[in-house]
């Protein structure tokens, strides 16, 4: 088996969500905790007393999950339960845990699944993983995600998420992503003097690349600030959430950066 070349400086803390109590459950945990860096620190097989249980951890200040990872299909439940408990962990805790949707049950051919993953992201998570790919894959977006990379997608997935992309661009016309940029300024209303223009469409490239606001600034794009107003200037431009995700989706729709662009942010 494989190694994954990754750097985490603390133990990573996880819940497992997933019904499959004696069977996805189990290979997912033994799956984790064959890296050190992971623990399971609880799992349960429904959301009905998960809420309660991060609720208490608040109450005690006891160590809580960075990530939470939950199954996307649970017997007897709502079509696509994972979806729900995104959007309900969201609502109740803004974005304190990073969440994880996995499953083993996507294919791309399925028309319905893109919908869907779309929807799981556009909710807050962080990632959407397919469990019948390499068995690092689960590991590797744990610890990706854990150490704060907004998004991160498997060959399944991805395959899934760029045919989407494909479709979307069949019809356009190609044009150049620095006339694409001069076009998008102009229907501004004004020009924010604090923005450099020419650091736009290499700074969504490095959004494309999953890169933390420390990694963009060891490459000399300034700091944390500086990185924090153009990311809020490009969302205004784009017409979208200040959020890496819906930045980089509305980028490949308008040619700003191509697929090849956030090939690289995908490991295989």
């Amino acid at each position: 088996m494989g190694t994954i070349n990754e750097t985490i400086n603390k133990t990573i803390n996880v819940i497992i969500v997933d019904d499959d109590v004696y069977g996805s459950t189990v290979t997912t945990r033994l799956s984790l905790e064959k890296d050190s860096s992971i623990k399971i620190i609880e799992t349960f097989p429904d959301e009905d007393k998960l809420y309660s249980y991060l609720d208490e951890l608040e109450l005690q200040n006891k160590e809580k999950p960075d990530v939470i990872l939950v199954d996307m299909c649970f017997v007897n439940k709502r079509y696509a339960e994972g979806l729900h408990i995104t959007k309900e962990l969201i609502r109740r805790y803004d974005n304190k845990f990073k969440i994880i949707v996995y499953s083993g049950f996507y294919d791309e051919y399925y028309d319905d699944n893109a919908e869907l993953i779309m929807r799981v992201i556009k909710a807050g998570a962080k990632s959407f993983i397919s469990r019948n790919a390499n068995e690092e894959d689960i590991r590797r977006a744990v610890i990706r995600v854990a150490r704060g990379e907004n998004l991160f997608f498997n060959e399944p997935i991805l395959k899934i998420i760029l045919r989407v992309c494909l479709d979307q661009l069949e019809d356009k016309k190609i044009i150049k992503p620095e006339q694409v940029l001069e076009d998008l300024i102009q229907k501004m209303k004004g020009e924010d003097k604090k923005i450099k223009k020419e650091k736009i469409i290499p700074l969504i490239k490095k959004f494309a690349q999953g890169l933390t606001d420390g990694e963009i600034d060891k490459e000399g794009f300034g700091k944390t600030t500086t990185i924090g107003n153009h990311q809020k200037f490009i969302s205004k431009m784009l017409n979208c959430r200040n959020k890496r995700e819906a930045i980089i989706t509305r980028a490949v729709q308008e040619q700003l950066i191509n697929l090849n662009d956030i090939e690289v942010a995908i490991e295989k």
